[in-house]
């Protein structure tokens, strides 16, 4: 047998166990299939909606040189929640529904619903669901994120910049978990909702009752 043979059933061996164990530790827990407290609901409204486009289109005119506007431009949680309702699924294709964002001083929470069956989307892992039953890839489940939002210049420097939320608390249901666990649940498809690039213009980010300030140069 070649080494890179066996090196490819190593590397098979290696994802397979860790998604037993993954599995294991995550349905194992007791509490996962529990609703949160209060589980929210969605109430996005088409107005906030269009509210929101228009405040990120002041942002890209600012970026472009077309507007002398200074002031903090404001997304308030309706906004937000509208513009993710729309947008979400051309974003990130995740299959959350609902999915409801709150902010507060210094940091914001994220809580939504999916199914099992959308776990370990866009990962290696994903392809350890197919042992699980149909009954089980079928049940609902309430992710809980908490985390604060920071701004953070690209790698390779430039003009780019991104919006990232860095995740400080994590739940299935009422199951506290290890929030190592979020890149591999949420998988890629989840990227753009905890990392997203933003006008080189904006130059810092907020979070305070109710709502996101977002200041520029």
């Amino acid at each position: 047998m070649r080494v890179g043979c066996f090196g490819c059933l190593l590397l098979i061996a290696i994802v397979l166990t860790v998604g037993v164990a993954a599995f294991g530790f995550i349905f194992l827990s007791g509490n996962i299939m529990d609703l949160p407290d209060n589980p929210p609901a969605s109430t996005a409204k088409r107005a906030d909606g269009h509210s929101a486009q228009q405040k990120l289109f002041e942002l890209l005119r600012r970026d472009g040189g077309h507007s002398t506007r200074t002031d903090p431009v404001v997304f308030s949680d309706a906004e937000a929640n509208a513009f993710l309702a729309n947008h979400l699924v051309e974003v990130a294709d995740l299959p959350v529904q609902p999915l409801v964002l709150k902010f507060a001083p210094g940091n914001l929470e994220i809580q939504g619903q999916t199914k099992v069956r959308n776990l370990f989307l866009g990962t290696p892992l994903a392809r350890t669901l197919q042992y699980l039953p149909e009954t089980t890839l079928e049940k609902p489940l309430w992710l809980t994120l908490r985390g604060r939002v920071t701004l953070e210049e690209g790698v390779t420097g430039g003009r780019r910049k991104y919006g990232r939320v860095q995740v400080t608390e994590f739940m299935i249901g009422k199951q506290p978990l290890g929030t190592w666990l979020v890149s591999l649940i949420l998988g890629s498809r989840g990227a753009p909702l905890l990392r997203w690039q933003v006008p080189a213009v904006v130059s810092e980010i907020t979070t305070e009752p109710g709502r996101l300030v977002v200041r520029t140069k």
